[in-house]
């Protein structure tokens, strides 16, 4: 089991690893302290797809932890 602070995010219109194929969902059963984004408008690529989002996401999770 992992322990470190981890986010994952998970464009919903991604069609080369469909959600019901990786199941990121359960990825939560090895790591209590990941935190699952799925993004609306993203596939594959939510980096290049909607950076802004990507960008929030990540800032928002990096402030609730303290180093």
């Amino acid at each position: 089991t992992l322990t470190v602070p981890m986010l994952l995010l998970w464009g919903q219109q991604d069609r080369m690893i469909p959600k019901q194929f990786a199941r990121p969902s359960q990825y939560g059963e090895y790591n209590p302290n990941l935190k699952l984004i799925e993004l609306d408008n993203a596939g594959h690529c939510p980096h290049d797809e909607c950076p802004e989002q990507v960008n929030e996401a990540i800032l928002d999770w990096l402030v609730t932890w303290k180093v």
